[in-house]
């Protein structure tokens, strides 16, 4: 189960790569600024407009050794306000997304 869970997350970073390349020349993707605290990598965070549904903006959580040159799965997870930031959340409790898939690739029991 832990495996299938980081190959959707990994999916949701290279949602990343495709935006940038397919979407920012035509101002359908905007990369802005957050305040989301996450204890390993960075979260950035891109504004998303679309002919389909209401803008959003749309969180890509980055591993702490990422690199732009490198391929990874990629891990897609709706209810974004609750992945990382307890602070940023409804009900100030978050899924700890970032934590647990560190702790399981540092253990190599996943790979990215």
């Amino acid at each position: 189960m832990k495996g299938r869970f980081f190959i959707l997350l990994l999916l949701f970073v290279s949602i990343h790569c495709l935006w940038a390349g397919n979407y920012n020349s035509n101002e359908k993707v905007t990369k802005v600024d957050n305040d989301l605290k996450v204890s390993a990598g960075t979260v950035d965070r891109y504004f998303f407009h679309s002919d389909f549904v209401d803008a959003r903006n749309v969180d890509i959580w980055l591993p702490e050794d990422y690199s732009a040159k490198k391929k990874y799965a990629v891990l897609y997870m709706h209810d974004g306000q609750m992945l990382y930031d307890a602070g940023k959340a409804w009900n100030a409790k978050e899924w700890d997304v970032e934590t647990i898939v560190t702790q399981l690739y540092k253990e190599k029991k996943i790979v990215m």
